[in-house]
């Protein structure tokens, strides 16, 4: 798998290795960080230092957000051959596949218009998880945010002004001003994204539509 260049910030994979993010971030992470070393090492840096307070520390019982963030990162740290010949023709990487119980060929999309498509995987846990494929050349509708919004890129690749965006990349972003992520013209874009709070539509359809297709 490729090696990701544009990352999460620290704050949040530090939130992470403490076991206080949702379910639906924790998933973000983890799938990042299966394309990217740099913030592997980092949560393991994290994980480190957080297991040297701990035996300093007086025994107190773990919570299970904590021990599961833990059990992650030492998943992430196993060797990149194990995973790779579990399916390397694999397009999903192993801990979403794991999640959906399928592969990409398998998912069962729903059309939310313009030829994109989303598959839902968590809501209700203060922030929705889903997957989003956007045709080839395909601009979502220009959108702002009221909360934060994590995108990582699982197949092509996509464009957000003047930043581009290709496999294993996350755009984090808690902007107020409108944009229009646009897929590459070479082929589709499939994402997984995050977000705490819905999109803020400029236009009168989409936000009309908004409230059923839970974005």
């Amino acid at each position: 798998m490729s090696n990701a260049t544009r990352h999460f910030p620290e704050e949040l994979l530090l939130d992470y290795s403490t076991g206080a993010l949702s379910k639906s971030w924790a998933l973000a992470i983890d799938v990042h960080a299966e394309y990217c070393s740099e913030c592997r090492a980092t949560l393991n840096t994290f994980e480190n230092f957080g297991g040297e307070l701990l035996m300093r520390a007086e025994p107190a019982e773990v919570s299970e957000e904590t021990r599961n963030a833990v059990l992650r990162t030492i998943a992430m740290d196993a060797p990149a051959n194990e995973t790779a010949t579990a399916k390397s023709e694999s397009v999903l990487p192993a801990v979403l596949r794991a999640v959906l119980g399928c592969d990409l060929e398998d998912i069962k999309w729903r059309s939310i218009g313009a030829g994109i498509k989303q598959k839902i995987i968590h809501s209700g846990d203060e922030a929705v998880a889903r997957l989003l494929y956007i045709p080839a050349g395909v601009a979502t509708p220009p959108h702002s945010h009221r909360g934060n919004e994590a995108t990582v890129v699982l197949a092509g690749g996509f464009y957000d002004g003047d930043e581009s965006f290709t496999l294993g990349d996350v755009e984090f972003t808690d902007q107020t001003e409108p944009h229009t992520p646009q897929a590459m013209n070479d082929g589709p874009c499939i994402t997984l994204a995050v977000t705490d709070a819905p999109l803020k539509f400029v236009g009168l359809i989409p936000s009309l539509i908004q409230p059923f297709l839970k974005i």
